[in-house]
């Protein structure tokens, strides 16, 4: 059938309309980049915790103070990892003074899902001393347990201070937590975190590239970008793994429609996201 000049303009226009979806989908290249700020999905760094990474701690009814340094990192898999020495200060009924060189080590965890997070530490410290003329070995010790809410902004937690001396035997005290929601956010941001990719690609399917998740305290964890490009339905979905030692065990899925993140889930630093906008 020969199709008469309003027929063709007809099929010309219908042309057109399909044309800018071929045209505009186009695999993702180039800088994309999220703020979440959901406190469903909030991300903490402990180690910017100043008061862990300097302990200062008693045992009130012994009359006993107890301080050392005990630097220590949050690694990509949520553990708490420190160790090395330090000065360790004593001051108590049976020895004050400062213990040089004394070996320390701090340990951990931090988890989170739903805007619960969990937070375990113990940092430890022990050294020689000698007392009434013999030579003992003193050790100081401060664990917690916190937990942050971060749909309520609320707080809770507890703490065991301990003392020992070869010789002596050991001194315990706990009690509870005394810290805020607003001490959390001085000390650790407000929980919000980025995520910027820079992805390359072949031009026809495979994507590749580098990402970063930068936390409120400023740390940063890496990862290698790799994925595919569906054409027919312009989506990608796109797997990000650890691509240096401090990152390792945090990992994240990417979903992207055109040059739009769509969602994004995984864990980052032992600590569970499951985004969308």
């Amino acid at each position: 059938m020969k199709l008469n000049n309003r027929q063709m303009f007809s099929a010309f226009i219908l042309g057109l309309t399909l044309l800018p979806r071929l045209c505009i989908a186009a695999i993702p290249a180039g800088a994309l980049q999220i703020d979440v700020a959901d406190p469903t999905n909030h991300i903490w760094d402990a180690s910017s915790i100043d008061e862990l990474q300097h302990l200062n701690f008693g045992i009130s009814e012994e009359d006993t103070e107890i301080s050392f340094a005990a630097p220590f990192i949050q690694m990509g898999g949520g553990k708490l990892v420190g160790a090395g020495l330090t000065d360790l200060e004593i001051d108590s009924p049976i020895f004050i003074g400062t213990i040089n060189n004394a070996v320390y080590k701090a340990s951990g965890t931090v988890t989170s899902s739903k805007g619960i997070a969990r937070v375990t530490f113990t940092g430890s410290a022990k050294g020689p001393a000698v007392i009434e003329g013999k030579a003992r070995a003193l050790t100081g010790t401060l664990a917690v347990k916190a937990s942050i809410n971060s749909v309520l902004e609320t707080t809770s937690g507890v703490y065991l201070s301990t003392g020992a001396a070869s010789g002596y035997g050991t001194i315990k005290e706990t009690g509870p937590l005394d810290f805020s929601w607003a001490d959390v956010v001085d000390s650790m941001g407000d929980g919000s975190w980025s995520l910027e990719m820079v992805l390359t690609n072949d031009g026809v399917k495979k994507i590749g590239g580098s990402a970063t998740v930068t936390l409120s305290s400023g740390a940063e964890f890496n990862f290698a970008v790799k994925g595919a490009y569906k054409l027919k339905t312009d989506t990608s979905v796109l797997v990000l793994s650890a691509s240096d030692a401090s990152s390792k065990g945090s990992s994240l899925k990417v979903s992207l429609t055109g040059s739009t993140i769509t969602a994004v889930q995984g864990k980052v630093t032992g600590q569970a996201i499951k985004w969308k906008p």
